[in-house]
């Protein structure tokens, strides 16, 4: 069973918060979820509540995950979460900030996120991006930033990290408005993706054919629009993970 003390009340003010902007568009991938989750809200919590079926499921797999300030704390924690009682391992990465390599450590770097109940989550990253090889991870995955925040700027760290992993046939999960790191880093011109509602334009300005689905895959980058989409997102990676 996932750890429910930390996170029922993010999850429950996720439901409310894109309940209240009326986002209820239903996936159509991997409805053996729940059978009787016939909404996005159901589908969520379910992906809250259930245990994990297999703990040694994704044992033996490594997956990079990318935040920085400003990251959506349920994106990120309930996928981090869900990874790890599945038997991952997971890193958590961030770009490195202005200091030179070397001067800084990653474990002396507090990377901030937000929940739905608009408190501030401390994370401290295990890495920095240029401390990483992506070659050494089978998945790597954008939990994208917190709608109240400012949108995620081009960072030419992040994209060059996931163009590498792209590059070594690593596929590529991307949540909500980090699509925009991969627009901006020309990763997605001429595909089809999906993202934050709020950045379509932005990304048909960039040359991407836009989907409003709740997983769009165009070689090896996966993108999801919100929260809701989370647990379809994770059983995609997981079909992928354990795929020989």
């Amino acid at each position: 069973m996932m750890n429910l003390k930390p996170m029922a009340a993010v999850a429950f003010g996720c439901a409310l918060f894109f309940s209240a902007i009326g986002l209820t568009a239903a996936s159509n991938i991997a409805p053996e979820l729940e059978a009787k989750a016939t909404t996005p809200h159901q589908e969520l919590m379910a992906f809250l509540l259930r245990g994990p079926a297999n703990p040694e499921l994704l044992a033996g797999k490594r997956v990079a995950v990318i935040i920085e300030d400003g990251a959506d704390a349920v994106t990120f924690q309930l996928a981090r979460d869900y990874l790890v009682e599945q038997g991952a391992t997971v890193d958590v990465l961030t770009p490195r900030g202005e200091a030179p390599v070397g001067s800084i450590q990653a474990s002396q770097t507090i990377v901030i996120s937000h929940d739905y109940a608009g408190n501030e989550r401390l994370n401290a990253p295990d890495a920095f991006l240029d401390e990483a090889d992506p070659r050494s991870y089978q998945a790597v995955y954008l939990p994208g930033n917190h709608p109240d925040t400012q949108s995620l700027e081009g960072n030419a760290q992040i994209a060059s990290y996931v163009a590498a992993a792209a590059s070594a046939g690593k596929p590529v999960f991307a949540m909500g408005d980090s699509s925009l790191v991969l627009a901006r880093g020309n990763l997605l011109r001429g595909r089809h993706a999906t993202g934050a509602r709020n950045v379509y334009a932005f990304l048909v300005w960039s040359g991407v054919a836009v989907s409003d689905e709740p997983v769009v895959r165009d070689s090896a980058i996966y993108t999801s629009r919100d929260a809701f989409d989370l647990p379809r997102l994770m059983s995609v990676m997981t079909q992928i993970l354990t795929t020989p």
